[in-house]
């Protein structure tokens, strides 16, 4: 008798390990417990309060199906071409209420609640190890402004019929047979990308196939033992998009890229070393990637005013895609270990799942170190960034240029009749011209003629955007033509919402001794532009 279309189960991790490794997904249950998944599953699912699951039996998932085709479809054994999707809600409901649904009669449950507590879907692979195939699943609540989660976008999952709609970014566990770590992250951040820039999203093993075919290994493609990093830069530029690769030296340099690039739209891919680390012993475990897609901020201090500050420096934990653990994954930044919390420790520090990185500064220097649980450290190599190939001027112009400016205005924070007296904090980020122009309108920072003048000025498609805040409250932005050269004059124009901020600081920027001590900075674009236009 074959199995029916559906069945509505109450959500509970035993259950769901059940789901994750029934016969037709061709895994043990003792297998689906040794990942790191079922932890993280237990606990990002009890901190979204799911309490139902729909099972959808014999899916067709497209990525699945590229992949079953270039590989799994000649082999011996009999793989099936189908999968299962497990859908999450955060309502009670039972198989008879979901059947009314369908049959439409009366029913307590409508597609409004249905939509409303949607959680999203796991689609289950009928393979031996690699179980877990596209996954777009709700992202943490945003905790009073403190968790950013930029580069989602909108999934529709059609449910017999039944239109559901979820803001997420998809992913996905390695298939070690036709992709590798590398390979899920860059299909995480394709899915992105794609949407942004409308280039086609490849399967995870049409991306292996254009890594290979421009930087083809020793060994073979199929099955894929992993990609290096000229590979995936190859496989960025296969889908039109430029690979921009940054080394990450020091926390700072985390922490400002990833901040200037998710806060625009764009995911990153984050490249380590993984090690084991026990009893004063260090073993080297091999190379990881993973898509970063979102941080945390920890709350402004108060101490710090009068100094110069950039928002970034407010990354405590950042989000990402880890092919090993799930999606969303927490690392946390700044601590040396878990044991370091102590009793106290939070259940968003101590969830099993926190078996991803920790990111701290070693004693000894700036370099950096992250720890998968408490015995497991990772040092981050690169920063790999897919950028539109308008987007030609380097986030490190900008912040150079932005940094010398905030130390000059830092200068006058203490001086008497000054504007800058309460928190001053900067935020730089990539953004575009409807982004900027939403957001303005929107915010309703500015208002009347110049509020008109400003939205419809002539701006350039791709921006870098400075923000001065002052106690949380929009000063200033000044905005850089990204599609510029590095050699010419990029910076664009200021906006500015606060005239007696714009006042005083022609007053101060017209000093004799400016032009002499700041002329040959990159700060001077935005002195000059100051200097010449009004406010």
């Amino acid at each position: 008798m074959p199995d029916p279309p559906f069945e509505v189960v109450p959500y509970s991790i035993g259950r769901l390990i059940q789901l994750l490794s029934s016969p037709q997904s061709q895994a043990s249950e003792d297998s689906i417990r040794a990942k790191y998944h079922s932890a993280y599953f237990e606990s990002y699912f009890h901190e979204l309060q799911a309490r139902t699951m729909v099972v959808e039996r014999r899916y067709v998932d497209r990525d699945y199906l590229e992949d079953y085709a270039a590989y799994y479809a000649r082999c011996f054994r009999a793989y099936p071409r189908c999968c299962t999707r497990l859908h999450f809600f955060s309502c009670g409901f039972s198989r008879d209420d979901f059947a009314s649904l369908l049959q439409v009669t009366q029913s307590s449950l409508t597609l409004a609640t249905l939509q409303e507590s949607y959680l999203g879907f796991v689609v289950v692979r009928p393979l031996p190890q690699s179980v877990i195939g596209r996954t777009c699943l709700k992202t943490y609540p945003p905790d009073g402004n403190r968790r950013h989660f930029p580069v989602v976008r909108s999934y529709k999952a059609n449910l017999f019929g039944l239109r559901l709609k979820i803001q997420s970014l998809a992913f996905q566990e390695q298939d070690r047979a036709a992709a590798a770590c590398a390979t899920a992250a860059l299909w995480s951040v394709f899915q992105k990308t794609g949407l942004t820039y409308q280039h086609p999203i490849p399967s995870p093993v049409e991306i292996t196939r254009s890594a290979n075919t421009q930087f083809p290994l020793s060994s073979r493609g199929l099955p894929s033992l992993g990609l290096t990093t000229e590979q995936m830069a190859g496989a960025i530029r296969s889908v039109g998009q430029e690979p921009y690769l940054i080394e990450v030296k020091d926390e700072e340099i985390l922490k400002s890229v990833l901040f200037a690039y998710l806060s625009g739209g764009v995911p990153v891919l984050l490249l380590f070393d993984l090690f084991h680390v026990q009893a004063g012993q260090v073993s080297p475990l091999g190379k990881h990637a993973v898509a970063v897609t979102g941080f945390s901020l920890k709350r402004a201090s108060p101490s710090a005013a009068h100094s110069v500050n950039f928002k970034a420096d407010r990354i405590d934990k950042i989000y990402v895609h880890d092919d090993q653990v799930g999606p969303f994954a927490r690392m946390i930044l700044g601590a040396e270990d878990l044991s370091a919390y102590g009793t106290s420790v939070s259940a968003e520090h101590r969830s099993c799942w926190d078996k991803c990185p920790l990111f701290s500064k070693t004693k000894g220097g700036s370099s950096i170190v992250a720890a998968w649980s408490d015995d497991h450290r990772a040092q981050p190599e690169f920063l790999l960034v897919p950028l539109y190939h308008k987007v030609r001027i380097p986030f490190e112009a900008v912040q150079a240029a932005v940094e010398m400016f905030a130390n000059l205005i830092a200068t006058f924070a203490g001086a008497a009749g000054s504007p800058f007296s309460g928190f001053v904090e900067w935020g730089v980020f990539l953004t575009c011209v409807n982004d900027f122009r939403s957001g303005l309108l929107e915010s309703r920072a500015l208002n009347g003629e110049l509020a008109e003048r400003v939205l419809c000025y002539d701006f350039p498609r791709f921006m870098w955007r400075a923000t001065l805040r002052v106690d949380q409250s929009p000063k200033i932005d000044l905005l850089f033509d990204a599609t510029d050269i590095e050699q010419g004059q990029f910076f664009h124009r200021a906006v500015e919402y606060d005239a007696g901020i714009s006042v005083y600081l022609r007053q101060v920027l017209q000093q004799t001794a400016i032009e002499s001590l700041w002329k040959s900075t990159p700060a001077w674009q935005i002195i000059e532009w100051f200097r010449s236009n009004s406010p």
